[in-house]
């Protein structure tokens, strides 16, 4: 199988298409194009979700149970002793975009996964629809772009989208849906420049290399997030201290020092602090209330660990925690740090017991205008943040690949040894990112 490499940050793919194309330049997948009726032979009801805001309280409810699946998944992927930084909400709209093609066992693994209901996948496809449509929009102190693509390998003349499939995919996910010679090198160059784009340059390149001539479509998501802290750490206080590894050993990172107000909160396994985002002046001063985006960083005590605060860690006890944190003077001591991974997600899947049945899907693509199932052989996402004196910048990619084939006294936080960071959104409790720090 060949190796798709991520330099950057994060995205959810996942393509289809129709027609071979012998232009230079990817061709928009033709809703108007004579087709046969697929009617009679098609057995998908594709579910078209209705966008709301604010989210109900119900949809607040489902928001809080997909965190659970962000934490048991993080859990499957962690290795000891490594940094690793994830976008659960990426990885959530690849799986609803999957989903969205799929049937039976499928898809009613997948709904279930993330919290819902398996006879109600329209509440998932709601509620998905609804972040899609208002999260990027909901606080302008801070930056966030959601993309999602389908791509269809162009070089199989007998491929053709499914249209009820794909017109969901550009009304309520806005997808960019195009045919792309995915197994030709001009196909990848555009493929990546869309990445690009979508991460603001913040993953550069997705694909290193053509794709095999098995391939038959990709679906994709994109999230890019940037954000200023709401009171900035001074450069000049930033200074190499010593941090204490898991395996005892120490190295000297670059850590920023500010005394600033924060929610804080502590317990006997770990101390707690969020961190707003806010919109700077021209002085470098914050003028508008805090962002209702934050970092939350979970310190472990002394005896404790990150895997014992992953372990602890469910939807509930996160709500909770956040819920019991005060206002506090808390001197801060925070690496200036940078995490670049690119994760297998197919094998956290299959630990997770997700099941992707060739049979079941076979809601996204035709095959000589009949439904056909499809392999998922690649799943895996590339994720990037950067934090330092300024604030935060992250992105991340989330590829599946479909092919042929068969199945306030004053504290203080000293962020000097591992820990736990999670990126949300208040109002809604969604997880952009979710990562741990290791010293390297």
């Amino acid at each position: 199988m060949k190796k798709m490499t991520l330099v950057g940050a994060l995205i959810c793919a996942m393509f289809v298409f129709s027609s071979c194309d012998n232009s230079e330049q990817p061709s928009p997948i033709d809703d108007n194009t004579e087709q046969e009726d697929t009617t009679s032979v098609n057995p998908f009801e594709v579910l078209a979700p209705k966008a709301n805001w604010p989210l109900t309280d119900a949809q607040l409810s489902q928001a809080s149970r997909m965190n659970d699946f962000a934490f048991r998944l993080f859990r499957q992927l962690q290795k000891p002793g490594e940094s690793l930084v994830l976008s659960p909400l990426s990885v959530d709209y690849a799986l609803g975009m999957t989903a969205l093609g799929a049937e039976g066992e499928t898809r009613d693994s997948i709904v279930k996964a993330l919290g819902f209901e398996p006879t109600e996948p329209q509440s998932m496809h709601n509620l998905l629809a609804s972040l899609m449509a208002y999260l990027p929009s909901v606080d302008e102190n801070v930056q966030i772009n959601l993309a999602n693509a389908f791509y269809l390998n162009a070089g199989r003349p007998e491929l053709s989208p499914n249209p009820d499939y794909q017109k969901v995919l550009q009304e309520s996910y806005k997808a960019d849906c195009e045919a792309v010679k995915t197994s030709e090198q001009e196909g990848i160059d555009y493929m990546n420049d869309w990445c690009s784009k979508q991460t603001n340059g913040f993953i550069p390149k997705v694909f290193q290399e053509p794709l095999s001539d098995d391939n038959v479509c990709l679906l994709i998501n994109a999230i890019y997030f940037k954000g200023e802290w709401y009171t900035p750490f001074d450069s000049n206080e930033t200074h190499d201290r010593d941090f204490k590894q898991e395996n005892g050993t120490s190295v000297k990172v670059p850590t920023m020092c500010n005394d600033i107000d924060a929610k804080y909160l502590e317990t006997d396994l770990f101390q707690a602090v969020r961190l707003p985002y806010g919109k700077l002046n021209e002085w470098g001063y914050s003028t508008t209330p805090p962002s209702s985006f934050g970092m939350t960083i979970l310190l472990p005590c002394e005896g404790k660990t990150t895997t014992d605060i992953l372990e602890w860690l469910t939807a509930e006890r996160f709500a909770q925690m956040e819920q019991q944190m005060a206002g506090a003077d808390v001197v801060m001591y925070l690496p200036s740090f940078e995490t670049n991974v690119t994760t297998d997600l197919l094998e956290a899947f299959n630990q997770m017991k997700l099941p992707f049945n060739y049979n079941e899907l076979r809601g996204l693509v035709l095959r000589n205008g009949k439904p056909r199932g499809l392999l998922l052989s690649e799943a895996y996402q590339s994720a990037r943040i950067k934090v330092n004196e300024k604030g935060t910048e992250a992105a991340a990619v989330t590829i599946m690949n479909f092919t042929d084939g068969m199945p306030m006294n004053q504290k203080t936080f000293q962020a000097d040894h591992p820990f736990v960071y999670l990126l949300t959104e208040q109002q809604t409790g969604t997880i952009l990112f979710l990562g741990t720090f290791h010293g390297k």
